[in-house]
């Protein structure tokens, strides 16, 4: 599994993992209901797949149901956090956060609020796979809770989505390039490294703010 993950990089849209067995035989039902019918073609979900993109085993994945437990299968799994050693946000990535902001203000960067530059920060950070994490909740209401994540596996935004959206959301994403309007990514709760005093803001966010195209040489961590 691994290796695969290594091989493949951030090649799925998606992964899935279900970090909670404490239910009944009713869910497991319900993982087939949701990951046995046919998925879109744009999800990558073939059935030679699934074994690696749908992280479904009760012995390696029995995190419990605390909000942020699922974060333990980085520690049996880090290949699924980084595929590959040294990944970090490509400085091309800051200086277009930067541009951004700059172009919104048509180059009057002293009437941008810092808020619109960690907004852009963080939009350009979330391009690794999403994850779709299926806990209690999940089974109870039918919703999954996506993780948008960075290129180190760390918490951009997340969110709850019904299975069903999957599709929507990466239509926005990747076709028409919308998602930073769309709700999942508005109404996203921010990752903690992401937040305003977070670790990765305050180590990146002065880089974009100061001189958006001098930005080389920050790495997240």
């Amino acid at each position: 599994m691994a290796k695969k993950h290594v091989i493949m990089g951030n090649r799925p849209y998606f992964y899935f993992l279900r970090p909670y067995y404490s239910g009944d035989e009713a869910d497991d039902v319900k993982m087939r209901e949701w990951f046995n019918a046919p998925w879109p073609e744009m999800i990558d979900m073939e059935e030679d797949s699934k074994w690696w993109v749908v992280l479904d085993d009760l012995d390696l994945f029995n995190f419990g149901d605390s909000r942020d437990s699922w974060q333990q299968v980085y520690k049996i799994l880090p290949e699924l956090a980084a595929p590959s050693p040294g990944r970090t946000l490509p400085d091309e990535d800051l200086v277009y956060a930067g541009e951004t902001v700059r172009d919104a203000w048509e180059g009057n960067l002293y009437e941008a609020e810092a808020d619109e530059f960690r907004e852009a920060l963080r939009f350009c950070a979330a391009k690794a796979t999403w994850l779709c994490i299926i806990d209690e909740n999940s089974f109870s209401t039918g919703s999954f809770y996506l993780i948008f994540r960075d290129y180190k596996g760390n918490v951009v935004k997340e969110c709850p989505i019904e299975p069903r959206e999957l599709v929507d959301l990466h239509m926005y994403a990747s076709v028409k390039g919308s998602l930073h309007e769309q709700h999942w990514w508005l109404d996203g709760v921010v990752g903690k490294k992401y937040r305003a005093k977070g670790s990765i803001m305050v180590q990146l966010l002065p880089k974009v703010m100061e001189n958006p195209a001098n930005v080389g040489g920050e790495k997240t961590k």
